[in-house]
């Protein structure tokens, strides 16, 4: 019998103390995987059931990749499913959560999702489901796959082909991080959906020239398109870009390594209302791509040209940018060695309306830029000026007295800067959010207590090296800013009261790095495993105290675990990793360098168990074989960093069967082992974007 359906609120809807709680859950609670649906036609049925029966408009709130809020989930408008117009996988033990929350407010009634997921990571259910709805949701616009990896779903070409043909109207796509795409999907899209205007990939390593290509030619309505990360993309595929989607806006290439300046001349000239531009990491690139984007696409408003070809970026270019560009709100200029005040006089004089700014690491920046900064853009909300090492208390007081709504501050490695200058900093930017203080050698735990009274929003504290860092500051911080989720202790000399402390205060802590802090034991990790069960990243590298039941515990409790930490923990056996593999599902990235009581068995367990593992760090670990490695190439075709440095059990036949199966890989360390060199050339012809250390 169908449900009788009542409208579900938006967000902004709901009572301010009924959002908050929705909120909190998004950000710090990752319940997802739901076991009570068995099969296929229970997902159909369910889902036909609760389908809308009349006309009406619902929006349900959504959980989104990493947590993070989604204004809308899904969208229905018009009589059931057929008229459905936004779609994104959920998860729906979330809406269910939401529903036996609020259920004494009467808010959600009876309403689910109209489209159930079940667990299973096979590609067969996904392209069951993909298929289900795209038949059932001919007037499609927005499409979100972006958290499949999360919802261990496996999106394939096969699954997503299926999509276009049968939704013309597409508008908008968002597909990053699905890693096994290729130009099939793209030659799909631009076949069958010429309406659209949106296409975000970020990461999708497979897409080539010729994917972008036959998407251009088939999408010249094109406004947004995110190709970061997809390393095969180059001249021809941007120069079709360019050439097809004359109304492009938005254009996201960071770190695609084969652009030449004269491509991005062409873009900049073909696209004139381009308004949001990252060539980040582009090492090819010089001040020629710079010059075009200021003389043609005078309405940016952000742009990213950070690490371009060394030296290749000039005062000049800047200075001419920002006499064109005086709407620019969002510049990345770090890693530019060669620029110097001149460049930032001139961006402080022309863009007056800049919000965000990275200076990191222009040696050459001083004093008088940060003077010119605080003259004319008052709007600064965040400002990034580490390894600017010329900067003194003189630039905090500068931002002081101009900048009152600063919200992030970057200030790593300035060793001129003293506790008179983060003092007066922390007085008069009380709104700050995230402060970096790393290896600033002159500033003491006097200026964290000063941060842990004026700054009670702060949420991300990077403390790496923290000269003479005390318990008592350490406890400052923690209840004055009880809001905290990410904090790097790295080399810090704390006890485990300390921790104990910290954790107590701060329980929705999501990262924190205990690197180095050699004297810590199992009391500061149980510690964190009961109060912080939010705990996404995790280092304790080097806590050579630290033994299995302490990280069994974190790996009970801390479920939304992606990336841990566990290099030199010299006691750690077994047992830790088959605990890590049975409560950390989402696991992407885990170091267990030097850890010599562990073997093949463990890594085994928790490859096929891990799936999504990216990085995978064993560096010295004398026990493993060809068996986990062969494992590990059968389970994680997605990894993209490998260490096994000193692994000399190893032989060519690991090798081989990462050069079959992990086509992605971009890292291997294979320094002080026996391999071939043949296996050596074999793996560096199957993977061309590969770097190998160690050789």
């Amino acid at each position: 019998m169908t449900e009788s359906v009542q409208p579900v609120p938006h967000l902004c809807d709901l009572p301010a103390d009924v959002a908050r709680i929705i909120l909190q859950y998004l950000l710090y609670s990752r319940d997802y995987i739901d076991n009570d649906i068995s099969d296929e036609s229970q997902t159909t049925t369910r889902s036909s059931t609760t389908a809308p029966s009349s006309s009406s408009k619902q929006r349900v709130v959504s959980c989104a990749k990493h947590g993070t809020l989604t204004a809308c989930a899904i969208e229905e408008e018009g009589d059931g499913l057929g008229c459905l117009v936004r779609l994104q996988l959920v998860n729906k033990v979330f809406l269910r959560w939401v529903k036996r929350t609020l259920n004494d407010l009467d808010v959600l009634g009876s309403k689910q999702l109209p489209l159930w997921i079940r667990h299973s990571t096979g590609p067969e259910h996904t392209n069951s489901l993909i298929k289900y709805v795209s038949v059932s949701c001919p007037a499609l616009q927005v499409i979100d796959f972006s958290d499949c990896a999360n919802l261990r779903l496996e999106l394939t070409d096969d699954a997503f082909c299926l999509v276009p043909p049968v939704t013309p109207n597409l508008r908008q796509v968002a597909i990053q991080y699905c890693r096994r795409l290729t130009d099939h999907s793209l030659v799909s899209l631009g076949q069958h959906c010429s309406s659209l205007e949106i296409l975000i990939a970020a990461e999708c390593p497979n897409f080539t020239e010729h994917g972008v290509a036959a998407l251009a030619k088939g999408c010249p309505k094109l406004r947004g398109l995110d190709l970061s990360e997809c390393t095969y993309v180059g001249d021809e595929a941007v120069h079709a870009v360019a050439s097809h989607c004359p109304d492009l806006h938005s254009l996201h290439i960071a770190h695609c390594r084969d652009l030449s300046d004269e491509t991005v001349e062409w873009l900049a000239e073909s696209c004139p209302s381009l308004e949001v531009v990252s060539i980040s990491g582009c090492k090819t690139l010089t001040d020629r791509s710079v010059l075009a984007i200021a003389k043609h696409c005078t309405s940016v408003i952000s742009l990213n040209v950070h690490e371009l070809k060394r030296d290749a970026l000039t005062d000049a270019a800047i200075e001419y940018l920002a006499s064109r560009c005086t709407k620019l709100k969002h510049l990345v200029l770090a890693s530019n060695k060669s620029l110097t005040d001149a460049s930032v006089a001139a961006v402080a004089s022309g863009c007056r309306d800049l919000q965000t700014l990275s200076l990191s690491h222009c040696k050459a920046i001083s004093d008088d830029a940060i003077k010119a900064l605080a003259t004319h853009c008052t709007q600064l909300k965040a400002l990034q000026v580490a390894g600017c090492r010329l900067l003194t208390d003189a630039a905090l007081e500068a931002i002081a007295s101009a900048f009152p709504e600063l919200q992030s501050l970057n200030v790593n490695s300035l060793s001129s800067l003293t506790d008179a200058g983060m003092e007066t900093l922390a007085t008069h930017c009380n709104r700050l959010q995230c402060l970096q203080v790393a290896m600033c050698s002159n500033i003491t735990p006097q200026a964290l207590k000063a941060i842990s009274v004026h700054c009670p929003g702060v949420e991300r504290l990077g403390l790496t090296s923290f000269k003479g860092l005390t318990q008592e500051a350490l406890t400052a911080i923690g209840r004055g800013c009880p809001g905290l989720i990410s904090l790097d202790l790295e080399r810090a000399g704390l006890s485990d009261e300390a921790i104990e402390i910290l954790a107590e205060c701060c329980p929705r802590l999501e990262s924190i790095s205990l690197k180095r802090c050699v004297g810590l034991t199992d009391v500061s990790v149980l510690a964190l495993a009961s109060k912080c069960p939010c705990l996404r990243a995790v280092s304790v590298e080097r806590c050579v105290a630290i033994t299995d039941v302490s990280i069994v515990a974190l790996a009970k409790s801390c479920r939304l675990m992606e990336s841990l930490t566990l290099t030199g923990c010299k006691a750690l056996t077994d047992m830790s990793i088959e605990a890590i593999a049975n409560g950390c599902p989402l696991l992407e990235s885990f170091s267990a360098g030097l850890c010599e009581l562990v073997t093949d068995k463990a890594i085994i367990f928790l490859v096929e168990r891990c799936r999504h593992l990216y990085m995978l760090n064993m560096h010295s670990c004398p026990n493993l074989t060809d068996a986990a490695i062969q494992a590990l190439a059968t389970s994680c075709p997605h990894l993209n960093h490998l260490d096994v440095y000193a692994c000399r059990n190893l032989t060519d036949a690991a090798v081989h069967s990462l050069a079959q199966a992990c086509l992605q890989i971009r890292h291997l360390d294979i320094g002080s082992t026996t391999l071939s060199d043949d296996a050596i050339d074999m793996i560096a012809d199957s993977c061309p974007h590969l770097e190998i250390y160690g050789y």
